[in-house]
Formats: structure tokens, sequence, C-alpha cells
């Protein structure tokens, strides 16, 4: 969560002025709508997820509806957004879930929780973690020592500091033997074994030998590995597509360009290793939503797939663009731009 007044992570229009001293505060799907006197009840009003909004008064947080009326008690701890119907809070250091009438749903008595996503959450307790459903019943047991987030079905457990893979049911479908593994990507998941890495499938078995010094994610078809140092990128058959030459790790296309490092500089090729942007720049982030963040000369900017600047190279800090926002600093000042550079003014 963003601590700001305005729900600036979900927001992609400007606040609005029906005159000097209304403003009102519109979420990016329109769901809530709130005059300034309900804004000025509290110290910071969040996201409006699933019609509730939630805010702080005083380090205590609940939610309003769309009306500004309180619906759930202003007393937790800490508070996330609604996820499936249930939102978890912390009160007196645990963590529990609360329906939208914030009666108490799963018991408060977890170390720390996730948000349910398909149905379950991941808890920890007593230094473990495992998953619970809506009723608090636990489908994968609470005894792993890390779990990350499902993904094409499965999820990735950590158990005597081995990595495997269990499915919603709770069962182990990949065996717990990897030194590491990542979330599954494009049906295939990058394993390492005694410091080397591959891919597997869903099924456990070796697509793309386990050989490389490193590898990335699939996206697009394409995965990057490291080999000797530099890197390039592979297809699903283990065939070299973009040469394994360049210096950057954790790199992935994205809108069919794949950001590069050569000779301490940066620039975008396509899937057949053409330079479409001049390696030239000093830094460089993967395209989203048709721009990429560049920096040059110690400043950053944006750029379209053609290379040529949208968002002029200026700004002292530039964070990726978020639903339509990026937040920018310039001469000691954060604020707010659109995607056109505009600046949008979210002061309260």
């Amino acid at each position: 969560m963003i601590a700001t007044t305005l729900c600036i992570t979900s927001c992609t229009s400007s606040v609005m002025s029906s005159n000097n001293s209304t403003k009102l505060y519109i979420s990016s799907k329109k769901q809530c709508i709130f005059p300034q006197e309900i804004k000025d009840k509290y110290s910071f009003i969040f996201d409006c997820k699933e019609g509730l909004s939630e805010v702080e008064l005083n380090g205590k947080y609940g939610f309003i509806d769309k009306t500004g009326r309180v619906v759930v008690p202003i007393k937790y701890d800490l508070a996330y957004g609604f996820s499936e119907g249930l939102a978890r809070v912390k009160l007196n250091d645990k963590w529990g879930f609360i329906d939208k009438v914030g009666k108490v749903i799963i018991p408060i008595k977890y170390d720390y929780v996730e948000s349910f996503s398909n149905g379950l959450a991941e808890v920890e307790s007593n230094k473990k973690v495992g998953f619970i459903d809506k009723a608090n019943k636990e489908i994968i047991p609470i005894k792993y020592e890390s779990a990350y987030t499902f993904s094409e079905g499965l999820v990735a457990v950590k158990l005597n500091n081995k990595y495997g893979f269990v499915n919603n049911a709770g069962k182990v479908v990949i065996p717990i033997k990897y030194d590491h593994a990542t979330n599954f990507s494009e049906g295939l998941s990058g394993v390492e074994l005694n410091n080397k890495y591959g891919f597997i499938d869903k099924t456990g078995k070796i697509i793309i030998p386990i050989k490389y010094d490193y590898t990335v994610r699939f996206s697009e078809g394409l995965a990057a590995v490291e080999l000797n140092n530099k890197y390039g990128f592979i297809d699903k058959t283990d065939k070299v597509i973009v040469p394994i030459k360049y210096a950057n790790p954790d790199s992935y296309f994205s809108e069919s360009l794949a950001v590069v490092k050569l000779n301490d500089k940066w620039g975008f090729v396509n899937k057949s290793d053409k330079v479409i942007i001049p390696i030239k720049y000093d830094d460089a982030k993967s395209f989203s939503n048709g721009l990429a963040k560049v920096k040059l000369k110690g400043k950053w900017g944006f750029i379209d797939k053609t290379g040529k600047v949208i968002i002029p190279i200026k700004y002292d800090f530039a964070n990726g663009l978020h639903k339509g926002l990026i937040r920018v600093k310039l001469k000691d000042e954060f604020f707010y731009i659109n995607q056109q550079g505009q600046r949008i003014d979210y002061s309260n």
C-alpha cells in the first residue's frame, strides 16, 4: 500500500473539482467517490477494493463503503484491501480475516497471512507456512519453511532447505529436492541443482538440461540463460535464439523486445537479435504498456518501442508505469505524471 490520502496506485484520472471548495476522488474502476468532507476525516484513504475502501485514523485501520459510512470499525493495527470477500487484518500482533460487515471469519491468531487467491491464503505460525481455505481448514500443511504464490496451479515450497511443488490440494507433485526453484511461467519452472540451472515441466520432467550458470523465467516463448558470465536467450527446445553474448542478468522479453547490456550500455533487441533501440543508455528497464524507462547522464525518462523519447529524460528518479501513473522526482520534489508526461496534481 502507498501511504497517501488518495488511492494513487489505482488512480488513472486526476482529482476532479466541481467548484473551488469540493474535490472528489474517483478510483480507476469508478467504484468509490468521496467528497472532501469524507476525505478530511481520515489520515489516509486507500484503494477501493470490492466496494470498500480501507481508511486510517489515529494509527488504526477500518473500512468505509461508497457512501463513506464506516462498515468495519476503525480498530485494527493494520489492514489490507478485500480479496475474494475477505480482508486480512492485524490486531495485537496477530493476523486473521474479516468479512465485509466486520465479522471475524478466520481467527486472528496467525503470525502473518497473505490475501486469499483462488480460494486459498498463505498463513504463518511458529515460523512455518502453509495454506488455508475460507473455512480455516489447512489445505497445505503449515510445515514449510517458505512458500511462493501459486502459479499455473502449483506453488513452490521449501522444506529442509530444499524446494519442490505442491498442488492446491496439498499434494507434493514435484519432489522437494532442488536447491532453488522459481514460479512456473509458460509451463516451465527454473530449478537449481548443484549450482547449475535448467527447466522442468509440471510433471517434474527436465525439459531444459540443468547445465546453465543461471536462468530467468520464460516470457513470450524465450528465457534468458547465463553461461560463463554472458547472457542470451533460448527457446523451449534449448535452442539458442539470441546469442549468449550480453552482460545483463534478469532480462526477459516484454512486448517483443528485451533489454540487453553490452559494453556497459543498455538497449533493446528483438527475437532475431536485431538491435531495435540503440545500445546507448546507462540503464534501461523492460517495456510495459508501450513504454520503457531509460537512464542517460544520471537522469530518467521513458521511450516508446521506436526509441522515441515520450517522457523527457530529465528526472532524478522515476518508478515504473503502474495503472497509468509514474512517480517522479525533479529538483527535490516528488510528484506524479501520466503516460504523456503531464503532471497530475493530487494535493489534498
